[in-house]
């Protein structure tokens, strides 16, 4: 098992959470809220949102 903090900006929310890997599912988990909300992020989603644009 792994984890990795991230933070995403949401417009308004600014989420920083932390993201597990168990065995091929990852989850993302918020420790900031009251209980553990857990999303399911498929691998491609992942990338997507890791990807950050450079300019050339």
């Amino acid at each position: 098992m792994e984890g990795v903090e991230m933070t995403f900006l949401t417009g308004v929310l600014r989420i920083t959470g932390e993201l597990v890997r168990i065995g091929r599912v990852r989850f993302y988990l918020i420790p900031s809220l009251n209980f553990s909300l857990i999303l399911f992020l498929p691998g491609f989603l992942l990338h997507m949102l890791s990807v950050v644009p450079v300019a050339p």
